[in-house]
């Protein structure tokens, strides 16, 4: 594979066919685009907190933090990942949350939003247990098609379709995962 694919360009892996179809250029310039959103949101008070949910919005935050640092945004970096101690009720739990949250703007960061059932979890969570001043929503990737939720997404990258994605920390695998740019499944 090039290292700087074009839009459009195909690949093979582990059995299914991916187009390209946002550049990692493209992806980057929309990260910086909502840094500077969250910068003029947040521009009046206390910077906020960065909440990543899963562990695959672990790309997604290396690149919301870089982008906030290039437009001079102060911010307060918390990893939580959630886990779900009942798959049928889906109760969640954040792991690993070392900073208190009570009276702090949250910013939640998942990678690619599809039901929103996951956010709802956690920004529930957060509003009830830990108290913030404020929970705002950002997401690389939503696909408006199947969404179920009433909660706004505050932070959209990409309005996707539904289907399959990798690259830009989705994906199954961790290749998946680290390819750059989007890339969605032919069916």
């Amino acid at each position: 594979m090039k290292s700087n694919p074009k839009q459009g360009e195909t690949i093979e892996i582990k059995g299914g066919k991916f187009e390209l179809i946002h550049t990692r250029q493209e992806v980057e310039k929309k990260y910086l685009e909502l840094a500077k959103n969250i910068q003029e949101d947040f521009s009046d008070g206390e910077a906020p907190m960065i909440i990543r949910i899963l562990p695959k919005s672990h790309y997604a935050s290396v690149d919301l933090t870089r982008a906030l640092i290039l437009a001079h945004q102060d911010f307060d970096f918390e990893t939580a990942i959630i886990l779900l101690t009942d798959k049928k009720d889906r109760h969640p739990i954040l792991q690993d949350l070392t900073k208190p949250v009570e009276g702090r703007h949250v910013i939640i960061l998942q990678n690619i939003v599809a039901t929103g059932q996951t956010i709802k979890l956690v920004k529930n969570l957060l509003d009830t247990v830990y108290d913030p001043a404020s929970t705002s929503l950002f997401a690389l990737g939503y696909k408006p098609d199947v969404y179920e939720l009433d909660i706004n997404i505050d932070y959209i990258g990409f309005p996707l379709e539904n289907n399959y994605y990798i690259g830009e920390g989705s994906g199954k695998y961790d290749f998946d995962q680290a390819l750059l740019g989007l890339w969605q499944k032919i069916k």
